[in-house]
């Protein structure tokens, strides 16, 4: 379960970032994304609690990078983003697009799992109109 840090169940994607997440996942179809959302709540599984806190933390900018070069099956979302780019996409467009399949999808695994989250991103503190992109996830203890 998922929830904003002013305590609000996040249950969904929203749908202008849906559209996109979808069409990754078509894209990739249906066993090249199931193969994905095991593997990131695998990773989510292992990490190792922080030891001030007892509980895990997962930022997405720092676990993709920590991956690199990503294997299958993450390694997928990769050759998903250079398919559909358009010819002469820049390779960082590319490595770009990858980028944002793999925060979209652990997005989504965070809102299905069972134990229970805080997702926080730091690039919108102080926006009053600001949409929960997920960039640090924080274990909860309760729901």
């Amino acid at each position: 379960m998922l929830f904003s840090v002013d305590g609000e169940r996040i249950s969904e994607i929203p749908a202008k970032r849906r559209a996109f997440l979808n069409n990754v996942t078509q894209d990739l179809g249906p066993e090249k994304t199931e193969q994905v959302r095991l593997e990131l709540n695998r990773l989510i599984d292992n990490l190792r609690p922080q030891d001030h806190t007892g509980r895990r933390t997962v930022n997405t900018t720092y676990l993709g990078s920590e991956l690199t070069p990503w294997l299958p099956p993450l390694s997928h979302l990769y050759d998903v983003a250079a398919a559909v780019a358009a010819e002469n996409t820049l390779e960082d467009e590319i490595q770009e697009q990858a980028s944002f399949s793999f925060g979209l999808l652990l997005w989504e695994c965070m809102i299905d799992r069972d134990d229970c989250w805080t997702v926080y991103d730091p690039n919108l503190r102080g926006d009053t109109n600001r949409e929960i992109i997920g960039k640090t996830y924080y274990e909860r203890d309760e729901r």
